[in-house]
């Protein structure tokens, strides 16, 4: 068995093993990075990598990529790696060694430490990961997030029609960047932002905000992602199926409707969004306008927000799909010898659109 670090020229095998893991649940999503994961994962980040795990005769048999990212905890910022697209061949029986593939995964960087993000209904790495065993890389529990997949449609009342609303230029940027820095510092897992060159793909006019006396008070972006990232629907069951014969009202309603299996969702997500002390009224106000802005464009629009926190909170009475995921820090026991972070669940800001 061979490990080592993927180029494009592995490309067509990832691919290939990604298509084979769809998330389970009622609504049954297949996450792809285009035909080219390595290149799209470096888009995240130029230190992101890509382990590949290939049999004696050259087969591949597992995978696992990292996207290295400065992020507050506690207040300071720490270098984290966020352990993305774990994958075995579903027809190899045999043991992968993932201890081999984590401890490549560290060699490339002094991480703080390791996150990393499974969909509630993945009760198989959900086990996987919670194992504890001498001298082996286990998992601890952060905080559950829930990802909100909104119509453009949908309605929503705006509690502050009175507050200025506008797309970002070149004048205001520094002050949209200090006021989301500012508030989003506080939340532990927040990125590094600096300058909007920290996040990378991350433009000027994708960012809006909300002004009240010249003052913003909270700021978001529409941001478009599908250049490297994109869901396809593979299938619905349940009530999802039975739900799709009344398109037209769910439409007509403003709620998500439900496309044909194997279809790309056309989506946008609403990240980094910031409010002035965290006020949800605010929340609910620039989304309430941000929507306006994507209709037309998208099918769907995309907000996460961990379950403790103000944000869930705000999002949860508005009509849309929801999905939960358990995030879980990465210890590397055997590998080297850091303590786990001390990540605080109950205050985490993690952003679904850098996974």
């Amino acid at each position: 068995m061979k490990y080592y670090f993927a180029t494009s020229e592995d490309a067509p095998d990832i691919v290939r093993m990604m298509d084979e893991e769809a998330y389970p649940g009622e609504i049954s999503l297949a996450f792809s990075r285009t035909d080219d994961p390595v290149s799209s994962l470096k888009a995240e980040n130029d230190g992101a990598i890509t382990l590949i795990a290939r049999d004696d005769e050259g087969s591949p048999i597992a995978m696992c990529g990292a996207i290295p990212r400065y992020m507050y905890i506690g207040g300071e910022l720490k270098l984290v790696g966020y352990v993305t697209g774990m994958r075995r061949k579903k027809s190899y029986k045999k043991i992968i060694n993932w201890k081999k593939i984590f401890s490549e995964l560290d060699s490339t960087g002094d991480y703080d430490a390791y996150i990393c993000c499974i969909y509630s209904d993945n009760n198989y790495m959900l086990k996987m990961m919670s194992k504890k065993r001498s001298k082996m890389p286990y998992s601890l529990p952060v905080a559950k997030i829930s990802e909100f997949f909104f119509s453009p449609r949908v309605r929503v009342k705006d509690p502050h029609p009175e507050l200025e609303f506008a797309n970002v230029t070149e004048n205001d940027l520094d002050q949209v960047i200090s006021f989301l820095r500012e508030q989003g510092k506080h939340h532990d897992l927040f990125p590094k932002l600096d300058s909007i060159r920290d996040i990378k793909g991350l433009k000027p006019e994708d960012l809006y905000y909300l002004k009240r006396d010249g003052k913003v008070v909270a700021a978001t972006a529409l941001w478009d992602r599908s250049d490297v990232k994109q869901f396809c629907l593979k299938e619905c069951r349940g009530k999802m199926k039975i739900l799709r014969v009344f398109n037209p009202l769910l439409s007509l309603l403003g709620y998500v409707t439900i496309p044909p299996d194997d279809t790309v969702i056309k989506f946008a997500y609403v990240a980094f969004m910031e409010s002035e002390n965290d006020d949800t009224s605010l929340m609910i106000s620039l989304f309430a306008r941000i929507k306006e802005t994507a209709k037309g464009s998208y099918d769907l629009l995309c907000l996460s927000a961990t379950d403790a926190g103000p944000k869930y909170r705000a999002f949860k009475k508005i009509r849309g799909i929801t999905m939960s995921q358990h995030i879980v820090q990465l210890v590397l026991k055997g590998i080297n010898d850091k303590p786990a972070a001390n990540i605080n669940g109950d205050n985490m800001d993690l952003e679904c659109a850098l996974l």
